[in-house]
């Protein structure tokens, strides 16, 4: 007496809890992916506020070396753009050329003429903080004819 093939029972529930594992897996990484890529375009567009927060620290420390050059040697407060926090410093750029008591005053042939190195530093939250954005931009500026 044959007896009849048995079948089998429970091969498509496997199937369908590794077809929704498998998909559910899928859903997490690319709810990870689509966050980091937000929040990667979040600090870069911070990124580029803080910039040109720092390039009008340059601006304005240009206008003030051209302007009232001996004020560049003080220095100047920190101010705030939009969220960014400033900071600007000028200073005479190389020793001069001896004859004149002030720093990176040169004479070449002509009238004397100054040399000033300006750097601004805007940032964004403090130091440490997950949210810190920082950009520093360096200029040299000189008030030759």
């Amino acid at each position: 007496m044959t007896m009849p093939p048995q079948r089998q029972r429970g091969f498509a529930l496997m199937t369908a809890l590794f077809v929704v594992v498998v998909l559910g897996m899928l859903a997490v990484f690319m709810l990870r992916l689509s966050v980091l890529q937000q929040t990667t375009v979040t600090y870069a567009v911070q990124g580029l506020r803080a910039y040109y927060a720092a390039r009008s620290g340059i601006e304005w420390g240009v206008h003030q070396a051209l302007t009232a050059p001996g004020s560049c040697m003080n220095p100047y407060p920190g101010f705030n753009v939009g969220v960014y926090t400033v900071t600007v410093r000028c200073t005479p750029d190389g020793p001069g050329d001896g004859a004149s008591p002030v720093p990176g005053t040169y004479t070449e042939g002509g009238p004397p003429y100054q040399v000033y190195r300006i750097s601004a530093v805007a940032e964004y939250d403090g130091y440490g903080s997950s949210d810190y954005i920082r950009r520093e931009i360096e200029t040299t500026v000189t008030n030759a004819p």
